[in-house]
């Protein structure tokens, strides 16, 4: 027999609609919390090229670059590895000066490709 789970319990974590939240981000370009939060979203639901795009527009337009790193350095660290957010994370230290971490970076993701 299941645990019943209290109707309080169901409605105090709502369920991310990424349909809204890509509406949103496509319509509020500046909105950079909003797109780190999208971003994190995706990458929960599996959603690594789209996440990883999201996370590359911010390192472009150097905003949250301590969270993004701290994200992707979580992401890579686990299967599946993959080179885009390696790549994206060797952006990251680039941008504040880390050029050793940036290499290490992009030479991780050369050998993955």
């Amino acid at each position: 027999v299941e645990p019943e789970i209290p109707e309080e319990a169901a409605i105090a974590a709502p369920a991310v609609n990424l349909d809204e939240d890509r509406a949103y981000v496509a319509t509020h370009d500046s909105d950079y919390k909003a797109r780190l939060v999208l971003a994190q979203s995706l990458w929960q639901a599996g959603e690594i090229e789209e996440a990883t795009r999201h996370y590359e527009h911010l390192i472009r337009t150097n905003q949250f670059l301590t969270e993004i790193a701290s994200d992707l350095k979580k992401h890579t660290a686990a299967p599946p590895h993959d080179p885009h957010p390696l790549r994206a994370l060797g952006d990251v230290y680039m941008r504040q000066g880390a050029l050793d971490q940036a290499l290490d970076c992009y030479r991780q993701a050369l050998q993955l490709l």
